[in-house]
């Protein structure tokens, strides 16, 4: 199956997604034990971000205060309760059905009338991916493909960190009020389960 077909049918299952509620029975008690999550591996299901940390200081709101907190730089309503950042399901693609985790990252259009000037508004971005999950070792592998660090975003790797956690890194570019630049940033983000 090729990369790039593979990575449009997920992104369009992330549109997808992003424009559906989804929701996860409580009865999952840990991302390990088997409960009845929408996926066929026991980490399925949705997840909200709860901490989403940079490698480093940057001002991404023009408020001028830089943070590697970027929950505090990027709009709050970007995360809405009814629309998870990771979905983990399988997806029927090509009569086959495989195991995709669909991350959604704030994504910075910015708007600017003059350098140093103007004003940002996150929207969602969905970046897609195929995994295995090692239900014995407890470990996620995922087919990041050959993905470049840019706009869109590059997962480094995912992992479970804690009852119903995981813990994905990306590499991403944001723009940085504070130097006037785009920054590629390497971010830690923390999920729970829903």
């Amino acid at each position: 199956m090729k990369t790039t077909t593979l990575l449009k049918a997920v992104f369009i299952t992330a549109v997808f997604i992003s424009l559906s509620s989804c929701g996860t029975s409580a009865s999952d008690d840990a991302i390990g034990g088997k409960g009845t999550g929408s996926s066929s591996s026991s980490i399925g299901g949705s997840y909200h971000i709860i901490s989403m940390m940079s490698d480093i200081n940057v001002d991404l709101n023009n408020d001028g205060f830089t943070s590697n907190d970027l929950l505090t730089e990027i709009d709050p309503s970007f995360f809405d309760p009814k629309n998870p950042e990771l979905t983990i399901k399988p997806v029927i693609y090509n009569s086959q059905v495989e195991e995709i985790m669909t991350f959604v990252l704030p994504h910075s259009n910015v708007i600017s009338n003059a350098p140093g000037a103007g004003s940002v508004k996150f929207t969602r971005n969905g970046l897609g991916f195929v995994y295995n999950f090692d239900e014995n070792t407890q470990t996620i592998n995922i087919n990041n493909g050959s993905q470049t660090p840019g706009t869109t975003g590059v997962m480094e790797s995912v992992i479970i960190s804690g009852k119903n956690m995981l813990q994905a890194v990306f590499q991403k570019d944001y723009y940085d009020f504070s130097t006037k630049k785009w920054q590629l940033l390497t971010i830690t983000c923390t999920y729970r389960k829903v």
